[in-house]
């Protein structure tokens, strides 16, 4: 039976949950030293647990109990007591957990559990990764640009040939292909972290941006599909620092 404490507690927690599509949390003080973080979530996203784990632990906290309360809503509380975390850090934690891939197997959240990518940069990795997906121009070969070539009179018929083209080239290349593009050239991708996180002096980051752009076409030549790949991150970056992402007071 559940103390009148612990049930206002859990319905304010599924109220909140109510109103948003990601984990719901909040953080409780035990005693001296130990918090409580209660999250709640769609009963079957319990893929959510693996990375929140791996947050609070490379996070330097330790858990020292964690377990889960079921609700006849289909809503699951993830419950975990945590020693040598403050209440923000672990606000901090529960924030960024709906941000970081909620799959098994991910690469990008491989290299987060191996210390090859911080917190951060495997966030950006993981939108870029979403939007490269969408919106990398295919790659072609020979072979391809011959067979437009031939359709070049025919302006309906190479409009077709190119949408099919599109959908297969987007069908070979899911997004974990695309993640371990990045995990195969870690520096590369903290250049393009680095870009991303300069401060916003209103300075030009073309320069920086044209000097990784050489580099991937020196270094991927003889891939054309992953040259496009790595050149639709740095469009990614330019996209996202064209908009209000660093104003505070105004929305992306």
């Amino acid at each position: 039976t559940k103390t009148e404490g612990a049930k206002v507690r859990y319905q304010e927690l599924l109220d909140d949950a109510a109103k948003t599509i990601y984990p719901a949390s909040k953080v409780y003080e035990l005693r001296q030293g130990v918090h409580a973080l209660h999250i709640a979530f769609s009963a079957d996203r319990p893929t959510y647990l693996f990375a929140l784990n791996v947050l609070i632990e490379n996070s330097g906290a330790t858990i020292v109990k964690q377990f889960f309360e079921s609700f006849s809503n289909g809503r699951q509380v993830y419950c975990v007591y945590v020693k040598g975390a403050n209440p923000t850090e672990l606000a901090a934690v529960a924030s960024s957990l709906h941000m970081l891939p909620s799959r098994p197997n991910d690469p990008v959240m491989d290299m987060y559990i191996q210390g090859s990518l911080t917190s951060e940069e495997s966030i950006l990795a993981f939108a870029a990764v979403i939007f490269a997906y969408y919106f990398t121009p295919p790659a072609a070969d020979d072979d391809i640009n011959e067979l437009r070539r031939t359709m070049k009179n025919d302006p309906a018929q190479l409009k077709r040939f190119n949408q099919v083209y599109g959908r297969l080239f987007q069908e070979v290349t899911k997004e974990k292909h695309i993640g371990m593009a990045v995990s195969e050239d870690v520096p590369l991708f903290k250049k393009i972290f680095a870009l991303f996180s300069k401060s916003n002096t209103g300075e030009s980051i073309e320069a920086e941006a044209a000097a990784i752009e050489s580099e991937i076409c020196k270094k991927y030549f003889d891939e054309p599909a992953t040259k496009m790949l790595w050149m639709t991150f740095v469009t990614f970056v330019r996209h996202v620092r064209a908009t209000n992402f660093f104003k505070a007071k105004r929305a992306a």
